[in-house]
């Protein structure tokens, strides 16, 4: 059986996760410049010396700087998502999102935020400002895992407010986009089961335990179809 599990954030209070977070970012952005701009130092100098053919290594190395540090900024972001979806701390997790709003400016990292926001809210009684957090992401192109996560959000805002029909149609519409989506099919299961379907809850919530990503989404999923 999936043991319950918590971040390293458990009980660090927002202010600090959000000094640490962005600590780590700027330097993950400081070294991808210093390491880029000495490939480029080192490109240029072979070519002065008439070794054209280093432009292809040099190539490489940059693409691979890049990837790996983009990865790890990626990571950091999953690790402090954790806070909703470990340590199920919404409180927490909007403060952090707060604190955090001035600071995304890119455009992915800008809709990471504004969904995890939204979920955060909407978990925190506040359905109206989340579906308002991610009104705008609606109409911009968007990567499909951002879309499910806005899906997701808008699932859980329509629940709270009570229109369970408009949360139906959310998690149908990212379930579209991916069928094994695991918040989404537990959301779903969640649905049902308030609509009094047990078959089908019982269904969505098997989808949702099998691909579940923590044990939290584990344990939660197979509570309703055990």
């Amino acid at each position: 059986m999936a043991e319950q599990e918590f971040t390293h954030y458990k009980d660090v209070d927002p202010e600090t996760i959000a000094r640490k977070y962005w600590g780590a970012d700027y330097l993950v952005d400081l070294v991808m410049m210093v390491g880029l701009g000495l490939v480029i130092i080192a490109a240029a100098w072979a070519a002065n010396k008439g070794q054209t053919w280093a432009f292809i290594p040099a190539t490489i190395i940059a693409f691979v700087v890049f990837m790996v540090l983009n990865a790890r900024r990626l990571r950091n972001f999953a690790q402090l998502q954790g806070i909703l979806m470990v340590d199920c701390d919404s409180q927490k997790m909007e403060r952090v999102c707060q604190l955090s709003a001035k600071r995304t400016k890119k455009g992915a990292e800008r809709v990471r935020f504004r969904t995890l926001h939204g979920m955060a809210m909407a978990l925190n009684g506040k359905p109206d400002d989340a579906l308002e957090m991610v009104e705008d992401l609606q109409r911009q192109k968007i990567q499909a895992a951002d879309a499910l996560n806005v899906k997701s959000v808008q699932a859980a805002a329509y629940r709270m407010k009570g229109d369970l029909a408009a949360a139906a149609d959310a998690c149908d519409a990212g379930l579209k986009i991916d069928g094994t989506a695991s918040t989404l099919n537990y959301q779903r299961a969640i649905l049902f089961l308030l609509d009094g379907d047990l078959t089908l809850a019982s269904a969505y919530a098997e989808e949702a335990h099998a691909n579940a990503a923590t044990a939290n989404n584990y344990i939660s999923s197979c509570s309703i179809y055990s």
